[in-house]
């Protein structure tokens, strides 16, 4: 029982993680008990892409949330920040090569989400002898990366027979995994 005026009680009810959320609002203003607002969502239609709890959790007032873009005009989008463990919202945050490759060795890093299995993005290294024409190593190695907060840092070993190459050019792709 409530006694004064103006209480106001707020129930929320929930079905079953991921089913349905039901919010009620009830006011007493001294007279009869009103139900001032009711709302019923339907939690299994939120979205579980990876992306978008990342920038949801991470970024909630950036002014442009979409993959494709890019509120802080650095030239990379939102979806290629999230893929290699960058900050959509400062324009310095642009390259996620960690460390230049070492023509001599092969060796290079590059960071990445530290958890490549549930972004549902596979990573490529490509290499290239004239910036037109791009071919994947199948034979590079990936170290053991070190991980700080959701980003890591990966080690990386060019296959030994590019090294003879007079240039050579490395990046890195992330592209999403096909649906099995």
């Amino acid at each position: 029982m409530w006694t004064g005026n103006n209480k106001v009680l707020t129930a929320t009810w929930i079905q079953s993680p991921g089913d349905t959320v039901a919010n009620v609002v009830l006011t007493h203003t001294g007279g009869e008990l009103e139900t001032t607002a009711y709302t019923l969502h339907d939690m299994s239609a939120v979205p579980t892409d990876p992306f978008l709890s990342w920038i949801e959790a991470n970024y909630p007032g950036l002014s442009d949330k979409t993959p494709t873009g890019d509120p802080d005009g650095d030239g990379m989008t939102n979806q290629q920040e999230f893929a290699f463990g960058l900050d959509p919202t400062s324009g310095a945050s642009v390259n996620p090569i960690a460390v230049a490759l070492d023509k001599a060795t092969g060796m290079f890093s590059y960071t990445r989400r530290a958890t490549p299995a549930s972004t549902g993005l596979a990573y490529t290294v490509l290499t290239s002898t004239d910036l037109q024409t791009w071919t994947p190593d199948a034979g590079a190695t990936e170290g053991t990366p070190a991980t700080v907060g959701e980003v890591e840092t990966v080690p990386v070993t060019l296959s030994a027979s590019l090294l003879s190459e007079p240039r050579l050019f490395v990046r890195v792709q992330a592209a999403p995994v096909p649906a099995p």
